[in-house]
């Protein structure tokens, strides 16, 4: 799609029919694609839901090893939860990590209301060790640069994927 798209711009840049050419809108418009091309790549996503009326854009990062293991994370911001950065494993079938609020009172009410256990189990999956955390400096960009190398099973993409959609619809 990124590819279609560049060409199509190189074509309206060529074409002579036109009486304006927008130089700087279609650069942005490139840089854009681009860059969303670029994310794709790096499986880094920004997926906007609605949480009790009002959308947030909740930031998605898949990250595969070089074993084939893999891990998601997953941040957002509202009112009721504060900043969350959530930092999730899959190993088999077994789910660990953590779930992270700057919000002490968003932290409990993630912990107490399970939405995110209840949908993992409805879809089979085990919880291992998944913790909620505290802290009053949370800095979401900081866990997307981490990498944890401490998970060695081969997990699929699409398992990946299906994990992050079950954190963010049961939210």
């Amino acid at each position: 799609m990124e590819e279609m798209a560049g060409e199509i711009l190189q074509n309206l840049s060529l074409i002579e029919e036109t009486d304006r050419l927008d130089v700087r809108a279609m650069g942005l418009l490139y840089k854009q694609i681009s860059v969303m091309g670029n994310m794709a790549r790096e499986e880094a996503y920004e997926v906007p839901v609605s949480m009790n009326g009002t959308f947030v854009g909740i930031r998605v990062k898949l990250v595969h090893k070089a074993e084939g293991s893999g891990s998601v994370t997953a941040s957002f911001h509202t009112e009721e939860y504060g900043t969350v950065v959530a930092g999730l494993q899959l190993s088999g079938d077994v789910l660990n990590g953590y779930v992270a609020s700057d919000n002490e009172q968003g932290r409990a009410k993630l912990e107490t209301e399970k939405k995110f256990e209840k949908a993992l189990e409805e879809h089979g999956r085990q919880i291992g060790d998944l913790r909620y955390l505290y802290s009053e400096s949370l800095d979401a960009s900081f866990f997307y640069k981490r990498h944890d190398n401490s998970v060695t099973e081969n997990v699929a993409t699409k398992d990946l994927y299906e994990i992050a959609k079950l954190f963010v619809t049961s939210l």
